[in-house]
């Protein structure tokens, strides 16, 4: 009973990573494994695992009528990378056989890496892996895209503000009120931050004082946030540059305590720092500029506008982490990695093509096929 070359016997291909959130640093390795769901016996080639990252900018103007767009698009992960290859010289693994196979693989990431960017509406970086089953006559069975996550390692070339040179402290002043009935209230919001360097997964503290004088409205609450700027870049480098700027709120707390007038109301309120967070500057990326600042909002009645004070901020990597790379190591990596991978995807792909038109020869197949089942049933 012959085997057939074009039998496709591959249920299913799943690809899990052995870290559970799928989050990785820049730099580091990244291991998981390819389940392969076999029914029916199916010859095949190799398996491979795709590795992708790409930028995607895009957003519309319109002006005069005319709609204008403006796209920036560049890939900074395209890797090609073999898990698996069979040893022409051993004919049983020309074969998949029906049950559960498992592939394990592991991949060096560049250090060189920016932060993957999700949440923006002008801005997208998104990085997955996709496995692959190969099989005779060019068929390939894939997988599903796995997403994972990177966090980035700080760009050596970023110049960074020392604490002394960021300032502690701000002030706002505005009046509120004022008509032929009532009295103007005066407001003054300060806002101090015992710092502002910090590094993901840390908390800051803000400390808030509130003060009213004259008239008789009063600040209903105080909000506290965290601000993420981001400025899209389009045709870097060249004469047609364009730039689109955004913000958002990445972290918020609220203190519901009113200041009325005469009074000094004080209000202390801790922001997190979330651990998948962008760094400031978003490192290894010319197309995305990233800041941050910590707001205060004294809010008002919805008569009046709500009066804000603003210190800049600055989010860098851990320091506590066990995968922390040196600036040397990362000046030396990108190079270094590069080189083992060109090197080890040539061995395997010689592996592959070691014996060129073996899977495509019918005839050599068949009897390979045969020789498999009468030894089966001995």
């Amino acid at each position: 009973m012959p085997m057939s070359l074009l039998k496709d016997g591959i249920d299913n291909v799943v690809v899990t990573f052995d870290n559970e959130s799928a989050t990785y640093r820049a730099g580091t390795e990244m291991t998981g494994v390819i389940a392969v769901f076999c029914e029916d016996t199916t010859p095949v080639r190799g398996i491979r695992l795709k590795i992708n990252g790409r930028l995607n900018i895009f957003w519309r103007k319109i002006d005069g009528g005319s709609t204008i767009e403006y796209t920036e698009i560049e890939d900074y992960l395209d890797r090609d990378l073999t898990v698996w290859a069979p040893n022409p010289k051993k004919r049983d693994e020309m074969w998949m056989f029906p049950g559960h196979h498992v592939y394990p693989f592991k991949f060096c990431l560049p250090i060189d890496l920016p932060d993957t960017l999700e949440d923006s509406r002008y801005g997208k970086i998104q990085y997955d892996v996709k496995a692959g089953v190969y099989l005779t006559q060019g068929r390939v069975t894939y997988s599903l895209e796995e997403p994972f996550h990177i966090i980035s390692t700080q760009d050596p070339a970023f110049t960074q503000p020392t604490e002394e040179e960021m300032p502690k402290e701000n002030y706002a002043y505005a009046t509120i009120g004022g008509t032929c009935f009532l009295k103007k209230t005066h407001v003054e919001l300060y806002m101090k931050l015992d710092q502002n360097i910090f590094k993901l997964g840390d908390t800051i503290p803000v400390h808030v004082e509130c003060r009213l004088e004259g008239g008789n409205a009063d600040v209903d609450k105080v909000t506290v946030l965290l601000v993420q700027e981001a400025i899209y870049t389009v045709g870097h480098g060249t004469k047609d540059v364009s730039k689109k700027k955004e913000r958002l709120v990445v972290a918020e707390a609220v203190d519901e305590e009113d200041t009325d007038v005469g009074k000094i109301q004080n209000y202390d309120l801790n922001l997190n720092i979330n651990d998948r967070m962008p760094l400031t500057d978003f490192p290894w990326c010319d197309f995305i500029d990233i800041g941050y600042s910590v707001h205060a909002v004294a809010r008002t009645h919805s008569f009046y506008d709500d009066i804000v004070v603003k210190l800049p901020i600055i989010i860098g990597p851990k320091t506590n982490d066990s995968d922390v790379i040196s600036n040397e190591e990362i000046l030396e990596a990108p190079i270094n990695d590069l080189l083992t991978e060109e090197i080890q995807e040539e061995s395997d792909n010689e592996r592959i093509e070691d014996n060129p038109g073996k899977d495509l020869d019918d005839e050599s197949l068949h009897n390979e096929a045969q020789a498999i089942l009468n030894d089966l049933e001995e």
